[in-house]
């Protein structure tokens, strides 16, 4: 797994919202916000680590969400570990900790993730098998 440093050294313009993007109404939180919240970010990516299959296909990738939806999923499924709460910014820089591909979405916060869209079925699959529902972000 990647280190922090090696994060925000890839993605320069990642913050504790997401990526640094043309709108003046928005904080976008500092580099030291999302640092401190370091835990979550290596918390969610063992979490994608353990879970997903990823790809570096676009083509495989789950195209039904960006990391706003994802970070849903990762709220639903981990729960008091990440106290209810993981900002989008936090998503992010866990899928990159994780050597999940990403694709940052022009003038937005958020990114495309590489997961593919046969391991997400496979996890909601386990989900339904131990009595819990299926998430959709």
């Amino acid at each position: 797994m990647k280190t922090m440093a090696e994060v925000l050294a890839e993605y320069p313009t990642l913050r504790y919202a997401g990526f640094i993007c043309r709108r003046d109404d928005y904080d976008f939180g500092t580099v030291d916000v999302l640092l401190a919240h370091e835990s979550d970010v290596k918390l969610v990516a063992q979490w994608l680590s353990d879970t997903f299959e990823t790809s570096t296909d676009t083509r495989r990738w789950w195209k039904c969400s960006s990391s706003y939806g994802w970070k849903h999923i990762a709220e639903n499924t981990l729960g008091s570990k990440v106290d209810d709460y993981v900002s989008n910014g936090t998503f992010i820089a866990a899928a990159v900790m994780a050597d999940v591909p990403i694709r940052p979405r022009k003038n937005s916060l958020n990114a495309d993730i590489g997961i593919t869209a046969q391991s997400f079925k496979r996890f909601n699959k386990s989900r339904q098998s131990r009595g819990e529902p299926a998430v959709y972000p």
